[in-house]
């Protein structure tokens, strides 16, 4: 009972997630999968989880071991532009001088893509107060790479005025991970146990799609021993129940 108690608290703590299994993948610096857009392939990698040696939980249906080839891909940039303090451009259209004020911002910028300014004021130097309404001109700000120079594009009638003002900041650029048709993945799911003795399923995947001749399930006796052998993993069973199996990991599949 004590025993039950223990493996229960370790899961609910997690909301359900294994933490152990969650550490073993930042470890193994698993990176997330990619969106619909990202960069060139950087490599091939293959990956094992979870770390040789420490002790792991794994609930019923989740994977134990795992040892996989995947695509890592350079994910796309994402850049943002900032003024701290409003800005004060001056030009001249029509023949008439103008100034344009910037208000301070902070918006994401996408390369190709026009943000529309909300917060800025448009005068000519003959107008008393800042235009208004259908008299006051459109203001975009665009990115060009790879200089990450940003410009401030005033629509004034059938023409435009273009100022630089500044350069956007990347904010990050992660990689990711995609299957490929090269890509595999061999893993090891504990199923459950019943009277000592342990059952675990094994699978395969080619690209993304199971190979069935290659998924069997497995049964362990523990009153033979505590250590467990299957294409070329070995692990230790600390505990196992209806709840969740402890173990640790010696080798990985092979």
């Amino acid at each position: 009972m004590k025993n039950s108690s223990a493996i229960t608290l370790t899961i609910l703590a997690a909301g359900c997630v294994n933490v152990a299994w969650a550490d073993a993948i930042a470890d193994a610096q698993i990176f997330p999968a990619c969106g619909s857009t990202y960069g060139k392939k950087l490599e091939s990698r293959v990956f094992t989880m979870p770390r040789i040696g420490v002790e792991t939980v794994a609930e019923i249906g989740q994977t134990m071991i795992a040892t996989y080839k995947t695509d890592v891909m350079a994910g796309t940039e994402s850049y943002a532009f900032s003024l701290d303090q409003s800005v004060q451009l001056s030009g001249r259209s029509y023949g008439q001088d103008f100034t344009l004020t910037l208000f301070p911002l902070k918006v994401a910028m996408t390369p190709g893509a026009a943000y529309r300014a909300a917060d800025y004021n448009f005068q000519y130097a003959n107008d008393k107060e800042p235009r208004t309404g259908l008299g006051k001109p459109d203001v975009y700000l665009t990115m060009i790479l790879p200089s990450q120079e940003v410009t401030v594009k005033v629509k004034i009638g059938l023409g435009q005025e273009i100022f630089p003002i500044g350069n956007a900041e990347i904010l990050k650029t992660t990689q990711c991970t995609i299957t490929g048709p090269e890509s595999f993945q061999r893993e090891l799911v504990y199923s459950g146990v019943v009277k000592g003795v342990v059952s675990v399923s094994y699978r395969e995947f080619i690209g993304n799609m199971a190979r069935p001749a290659f998924s069997k399930e497995f049964q362990f006796d523990l009153s033979e021993g505590n250590e467990i052998g299957f294409k070329g993993a070995r692990f230790k069973i600390v505990k196992a129940n209806n709840l969740g199996i402890t173990y640790q990991m010696t080798k990985n599949l092979d």
